[in-house]
């Protein structure tokens, strides 16, 4: 998202630097040439502090924005030991509460976690990515309100359209008897694959549904069990990292997501820009405003089996209008959340 974002401000005529802590990330071949990368050169986050400090001094950007916990605590520490006059925005992206709590979360990240409500309110500003994660940031980390702004994550961008006119790389999508409910994301507690693949094994209807899940992670050896304990091989897959998931999500008949907690899930809003009919868990936070309350697909309590599978059942015969799902993913677009990101910056 912060790579869509630096892309389409330097669209806007903004100087952009993207400050990196150090040289990695595949996605960064996507990263325009009006963008100037800097690298901090550490070997860890925290250690970026003392580096990022010389940077603001040296640079004096007019605003530094930061994503994830542990870059947003450094980035303010920084902005008051350099005594540097930017404005400082940190980004919040996934429900707070849930990851602090969370034992499958990086020791780092859980300790990060519980400084926010120290160190957010020392930020000019503090990026939701929707509404009840604001509401969770008032009434949960005690964020004063006037310090809270709501803009919807920078999505969508003219590659994916691109992207999703490819034929997907997996033989079930050129079976044409074939059937595909598709989920994505990593292999990892909060997403609650296993709810997904359980209740896949539940549907009654026609045979010729089959099951994939894209992304990786620690989980896909449990997952893995899990799908033999049930016997579905053969009709339910874990297909690994996709460098192009835009074509599995524009190919497939359902895009399912199972999740227990979310801050804005991106790939539901990109399975409905890809025109896919979907089906979500209501969970925290995100995916009810995503979808308005269920009016554009189905939503169920997270970790409910029998709900699920009734939503996929009836998602598959009922599927929806791909032109609407598009049109309303629209409002996840980089260039209107770039936008809305100016007019918080420069109010």
């Amino acid at each position: 998202m912060m790579l869509n974002l630096a892309n389409t401000f330097s669209e806007f005529g903004k100087k952009v630097d993207l400050v990196i802590v150090r040289k990695e990330g595949h996605y960064l071949k996507l990263l325009s040439k009006k963008v100037n990368v800097v690298y901090l050169e550490s070997r860890k986050t925290f250690l970026s502090l003392f580096p990022l400090i010389r940077y603001l001094r040296r640079s004096k950007p007019d605003v530094l924005l930061s994503t994830l916990v542990h870059v947003n605590i450094v980035a303010i520490i920084a902005k008051l030991l350099s005594f540097s006059k930017c404005k400082v925005f940190v980004r919040e992206t996934n429900w707070i509460k849930a990851n602090r709590s969370d034992r499958n979360q990086p020791f780092f990240f859980r300790f990060a976690y519980r400084f926010v409500r120290l160190v957010y309110p020392l930020a000019d500003g503090v990026i939701a990515v929707s509404q009840k994660m604001a509401d969770s940031l008032k009434s949960e980390e005690h964020i004063p309100d006037n310090k809270i702004h709501v803009i919807f994550n920078p999505v969508i961008t003219s590659g994916v359209f691109s992207m999703a006119k490819e034929r997907p790389d997996h033989p079930w999508f050129h079976e044409k008897s074939v059937k595909i409910i598709l989920s994505a994301g990593r292999l990892a507690p909060q997403k609650d694959f296993p709810t997904l693949i359980k209740a896949f094994s539940r549907i009654k209807a026609d045979n010729s549904c089959k099951l994939v899940i894209i992304g990786d992670g620690k989980e896909k050896g449990n997952l893995q069990n899990l799908i033999d304990s049930l016997q579905m091989n053969g009709k339910i897959e874990l297909a690994g990292f996709q460098s192009n998931p835009y074509s599995f999500m524009a190919n497939c008949n359902l895009f399912v997501l199972s999740s227990l907690w979310e801050g804005s899930p991106n790939v539901l809003v990109e399975a409905m820009a890809c025109g896919a009919t979907v089906v979500s868990t209501n969970c925290p936070s995100g995916p009810d405003e995503i979808l308005e309350q269920g009016k554009y697909g189905k939503l169920v309590p997270p970790g409910n089996v029998d709900e699920l599978a009734a939503a996929i059942t009836y998602s598959m015969q009922n599927p929806a209008d791909p032109s609407v799902m598009i049109s309303r993913a629209e409002l996840y677009s980089a260039k209107t959340s770039a936008s809305k990101y100016l007019e918080c910056f420069f109010r």
